[in-house]
């Protein structure tokens, strides 16, 4: 199940960028934030439906909803990915540094276990 991202921290980039950059990182989850507002009105009329006896229509607007948040998940993945080569780019942080910020704290996380179990192997 599709849930809103919590943040992390305030700031998306720990250093100096380009106006480009966090333009591309607005917009990347402001198409998230469009597709889970999508998500969660398909939401609200299936139950509408639903409760009006419209099975069928409840149904097609579940899947409707279930659509826009996968398309939620993969702007925000599309922006995880984004700022995290823009913030642990060569020569911003120390080579035993992650610098999560901009992250949702979901994101953070899977970065994290990815490292770990990268640099266990």
């Amino acid at each position: 199940m599709s849930y809103e991202m919590s943040y992390l921290g305030p700031r998306a980039f720990n250093h100096e960028q380009s106006s480009d950059a966090e333009q591309e990182y607005d917009r990347l989850h402001s198409l998230a934030r469009q597709e889970a507002s999508k998500r969660g009105q398909c939401f609200f009329k299936s139950q509408e439906a639903y409760s009006s006896g419209d099975s069928v229509e409840a149904k097609e607007l579940s899947e409707e909803g279930k659509a826009h948040g996968r398309k939620m998940e993969e702007h925000n993945k599309q922006a995880s990915e984004f700022i995290s080569c823009e913030n642990n780019a060569n020569g911003r942080v120390a080579a035993d540094t992650i610098d999560l910020h901009g992250q949702f704290v979901e994101e953070a996380e899977e970065i994290l276990e990815e490292r770990i179990c990268y640099a266990k192997s």
